[in-house]
């Protein structure tokens, strides 16, 4: 209500231009989290009022708070790394006997040490890709279960799959954190599977 009252307008309707001088005012002393969040409100209000949205199309607002992001840094929430505890903690409550807690529990090592996404092994609201997710045979295990050698068709670095990324499995037996020990148990309990077949249903 300042900043309406400043350059005596009303609160509701306002104009784009207006919102982006909201924007710019409330950038001197707020974070910009917070100033999209005052620009919400005024969406809502204009909603509640029956007015529709305001700015949802403007391009002089979006610009706005773009620069307000780059002016000021957006905060940015990363999260949690995995360590070597949370996976013994995970572990604990898992029974690897149970071809399903096997599975997941291997999933956790391949995705640890191949410093793999979750995209790479489960599939999205697309379902599974067998061009983009890991399958049966693209976990290449050496005789006497040395080593595992997981071949990657797809990355963040790699979306147009022009050349299979290797990645080696340590072994790391006996310690309770060992992938390939992890990897030959899932497919052990999982039984036969077709080669190219979901990794993620039977890893």
């Amino acid at each position: 209500m300042e900043f309406c009252n400043k350059l005596g307008i009303p609160p509701v309707p306002v104009t784009e231009r207006e919102v982006a001088l909201f924007a710019t005012y409330l950038a001197r002393r707020l974070k910009p989290s917070s100033v999209r969040q005052y620009i919400n409100i005024v969406r809502i209000m204009h909603l509640e009022a029956g007015l529709g949205h305001p700015f949802e199309q403007s391009w002089l607002v979006k610009t706005t708070l773009r620069g307000i992001d780059r002016e000021k840094g957006r905060e940015v929430v990363r999260k949690s790394p995995m360590t070597p505890s949370l996976l013994l903690a995970i572990k604990n409550q898992l029974n690897l006997t149970l071809p399903m807690d096997a599975v997941f529990w291997a999933a956790c090592l391949v995705m640890f040490f191949g410093l793999l996404r979750r995209s790479n092994l489960f599939s999205d609201a697309k379902g599974f890709q067998a061009d983009k997710q890991l399958t049966r045979d693209c976990f290449l295990i050496e005789q006497d279960s040395h080593c595992i050698t997981v071949l990657v068709k797809w990355s963040k670095n790699n979306q147009f799959r022009e050349r299979v990324h290797k990645v080696n499995l340590p072994v790391l037996e006996p310690h309770p954190l060992c992938p390939v020990a992890a990897v030959v148990s899932a497919f052990r309990l999982q039984g036969p599977q077709a080669p190219s077949s979901p990794a993620s249903s039977s890893l």
